[in-house]
């Protein structure tokens, strides 16, 4: 009986073993592409890109006027824990096209989040800064070919 006593303290003190947390904050980034087409087209462009990249009913664009060229969302990079029984932490950034004749201006300013791991508890699923920078570069990757693309008017 004392073993399986034991067995169990030792048991519960591994898996309530602690965590480490560690706080990541990612400068923004941002790149202006040299194109040559008007500011409507641009801006249509941009837009789509948007529509076609947010997925998810977290993803939302938040503000867009074509007047003034800028369409801003929200775009959820990752979680950066998930493990059964415990809470989902997703990862936002906040993503700003801009657009003018002949160039178009794209910002992604990643919030800052909580990395965490723990001895006992270790998380099935976490996004390291590693992921946040190549998801950034994937993005930005994705809105210089979507921009340079020709507009298909023929329907």
């Amino acid at each position: 009986m004392k073993k399986l006593l034991l067995l169990l303290l030792l048991t519960t003190l591994i898996s309530c073993g602690g965590y480490e947390s560690t706080a990541v904050s990612i400068e923004p980034v941002e790149k202006v592409f040299q194109l040559d087409q008007d500011k409507s087209d641009l801006y249509i462009k941009a837009n789509q890109w948007m529509v076609e990249n947010f997925g998810s009913a977290e993803e939302v664009i938040q503000f867009s006027d074509k007047e003034s060229g800028v369409v801003t969302g929200k775009y959820l990079i990752g979680e950066t824990f998930r493990k059964e029984g415990y809470a989902v932490r997703p990862v936002y950034a906040i993503i700003k096209a801009q657009v003018k004749d002949g160039a178009a201006k794209l910002s992604i300013d990643p919030e800052e989040y909580i990395y965490t791991t723990g001895f006992g508890h270790a998380p099935q699923y976490v996004i390291t800064e590693s992921d946040v920078r190549n998801s950034i570069e994937q993005l930005m990757s994705s809105f210089e070919i979507y921009m340079n693309q020709e507009i298909d008017t023929d329907w």
